[in-house]
Parts: structure tokens; C-alpha cells; sequence
């Protein structure tokens, strides 16, 4: 399985979209990890977007 990105390694627009798969936990935000490794292709990720 690959590698989770770090928020670092991410572009602008890869984190605008992962910003749409935040939540909060303890009141803190957070994404879920299975994000941060299908941040590697983001026009995958694109489709499972909530519009």
C-alpha cells in the first residue's frame, strides 16, 4: 500500500480538496488517513467529493 502524503508534501489544490473530507475529532480537524494516501490521485479522490 503506498505511503500516506504529509500535509507538506501536498499542493494547494490537494489540500482544498482534502479539506472536504475533514471532521472533527476531540475539536480538533482531521482527516482521515485513507485520504492522505488517495491524495496521489486527486481526480480519483475528486469523484468521492460531496457537492
Amino acid at each position: 500500500m503506498p505511503s500516506m502524503l504529509s500535509w507538506a508534501e501536498l499542493s494547494y489544490e490537494q489540500k482544498n480538496l482534502l479539506n472536504c473530507f475533514e471532521t472533527l475529532l476531540a475539536g480538533e480537524k482531521f482527516v482521515p488517513g485513507i485520504y492522505l494516501i488517495l491524495a496521489r490521485w486527486p481526480t480519483f479522490l475528486a469523484m468521492w467529493q460531496s457537492n
